[in-house]
């Protein structure tokens, strides 16, 4: 039985024991060391930490536009809403103002006494 390793190494070339399939399927591999284990996940948590961040910067540039159009269209509906309403509630307001005072101000003063 031959025993292959996870890293390459220098005698593999171009021929026929190059792959696994030229041994027949019968390779033994062998588990990588520590060090060759840490490098590699070292090396994973690099790779899917740039992908991620450059993801995020991309949709980041997608979506800056929109978001932009959005801010300034809730800007624009918020002061159309404010023209709309302030005469409706500030009627309103100073409807309450004279109904606290022509029905319950006598009341609270009589229940003071």
């Amino acid at each position: 039985m031959t025993i292959m390793t996870r890293m390459p190494v220098p005698r593999a070339g171009h021929g026929p024991n190059r792959h696994d399939s030229g041994l027949g399927g019968q390779a033994e591999y062998l588990p990588a060391t520590k060090e060759e284990d840490l490098v590699t996940r070292i090396d994973s948590v690099r790779a899917a930490t740039d992908s991620a961040k450059d993801s995020a910067q991309h949709a980041a540039e997608v979506v800056a536009p929109y978001a932009d159009m959005a801010k300034e269209q809730a800007a624009h509906y918020a002061h159309e809403a404010r023209v709309r309403l302030a005469p409706k509630v500030t009627k309103a307001a100073q409807q309450a103002r004279v109904q606290y005072a022509s029905h319950l101000a006598p009341r609270i003063e009589q229940a003071r006494t």
